[in-house]
């Protein structure tokens, strides 16, 4: 009953803030009180397992699965077992947010239907990255829709400019999409759907008032 109420009272306004207190905490409230039982779905032990069984010609292109800032040169597996290496990956995947770290391993190896929007614009992976990785864990044929989204969010580029023996760091954003309304609404009525965690540049309180009075106009 209370699981029913929560989607039926439940207002989906595109905001990052809206979507963390009145859907995740909202959701949790409201399903706590009646589970028999709570556990975690995807988590590093139950990786573990999977990643284990990767035979060592895989372990290159299973390293492209993680997160730019995690990653760890080849050469540091090397001499390794399986559950030796499986232990290294699990180990840099639990430094950060999961769902950034370990997105396209979880999908891949348990299934999980989630993605963050921002790994683009978090200068999580590059575009290609992004692309490749769809294509070999599956993307349920929106593989062209996940990519215009990320492109429309945007992406922070750093790069290091040499010059007479110094070297200047520098850092560009482009991309910048001043809505991105249409492209959520198509990405979450889909097969395969992306958390929106990203911050949208609105003002989502008064997006939320005149959704509800929109809302309470119809009722």
């Amino acid at each position: 009953m209370e699981f029913s109420k929560f989607w039926t009272d439940y207002l989906p306004v595109n905001s990052r803030l809206w979507a963390i207190r009145k859907g995740e905490i909202g959701f949790s409230k409201a399903i706590l009180p009646i589970a028999e039982s709570i556990t975690s779905i995807y988590t590093t032990s139950r990786i573990e397992h999977r990643l284990a069984e990767i035979a060592p010609d895989k372990i290159e292109s299973t390293i492209t699965y993680l997160c730019r800032e995690i990653r760890l040169p080849l050469s540091r597996f090397k001499n390794e077992s399986r559950a030796g290496i499986a232990s290294k990956i699990c180990e840099r995947i639990a430094t950060r947010s999961q769902i950034h770290t370990a997105g396209f391993l979880y999908k891949k190896y348990l299934e999980c239907p989630l993605m963050k929007r921002d790994l683009v614009y978090r200068l999580q992976f590059d575009i290609d990255e992004i692309e490749k990785n769809l294509i070999d864990v599956g993307h349920e044929g929106h593989l062209a829709d996940i990519l215009s989204d990320m492109k429309r969010k945007g992406w922070e580029t750093s790069y290091v400019r040499r010059r007479g023996g110094s070297s200047t760091k520098a850092s560009y954003r482009v991309g910048r999409h001043p809505s991105v309304h249409s492209t959520l609404a198509s990405i979450r009525r889909s097969a395969f759907p992306i958390l929106a965690r990203a911050a949208l540049k609105l003002d989502f309180r008064r997006a939320a008032t005149d959704d509800r009075r929109g809302h309470l106009a119809k009722a």
